[in-house]
């Protein structure tokens, strides 16, 4: 059930999407210093004041963070269909990928200011989105059904056919929106983004 949007910070629900990687087996549980990158993930989200939960929202059952709740992804299509899952069962979302190690709480934080029942998705300088990143309003649910019917499962497509709004990410703050999907990508991962 969503939460009432004039008062939502502190009560949102943080969903942190796995599946099991073809590029990087059991990246998920790769180690961060020493960490399982899913717990770095978890961690990283708990310093946001406006998530009350967190949820693993996984398609592989090997994925068991330390001090999270798994709810399994039963669907079997695409991140599209994980999407609205998600959207249908927790209502308005902070939807996040598990392979994102580097997430900054303040920034989340500042996301959610912006979110008021309107999506809310981070843009880069170079103009690229990133989807698994963003504050997701339930009532679009429908629309992202439809785009799944006609069998478009963009979820680019989806954000364009959306009300949204952007948010602009600039400078440092490029480094918290690192994707993890091959081994030698753990290398570059900031000394400052670390646990």
């Amino acid at each position: 059930m969503a939460v009432g949007r004039e008062n939502h910070l502190g009560q949102l629900t943080a969903v942190v999407f796995v599946k099991r990687s073809v590029r990087f087996p059991g990246k998920h549980s790769a180690l961060v210093q020493g960490t399982p990158m899913i717990d770095v993930v978890i961690s990283r989200l708990r310093k946001a004041t406006c998530l009350s939960d967190v949820i693993v929202y996984s398609k592989d059952p090997d994925v068991r963070p330390a001090c999270c709740n798994v709810h399994m992804d039963t669907t079997t299509g695409t991140i599209a269909d994980s999407l609205l899952s998600a959207l249908q069962i927790y209502g308005d979302i902070f939807a996040v990928g598990g392979d994102m190690p580097c997430l900054s709480g303040s920034i989340i934080d500042a996301m959610a200011k912006l979110f008021d029942g309107t999506s809310v998705i981070p843009i880069l300088e170079n103009g690229w989105i990133e989807p698994l990143h963003a504050f997701y309003a339930s009532d679009t649910a429908p629309m992202l059904k439809r785009s799944i019917d006609d069998g478009k499962f963009s979820l680019r497509e989806y954000i364009d056919h959306i009300p949204h709004r952007f948010f602009r990410v600039s400078g440092q703050d490029v480094k918290h929106f690192l994707n993890v999907n091959n081994p030698q990508d753990l290398s570059t991962i900031p000394e400052d983004c670390r646990i």
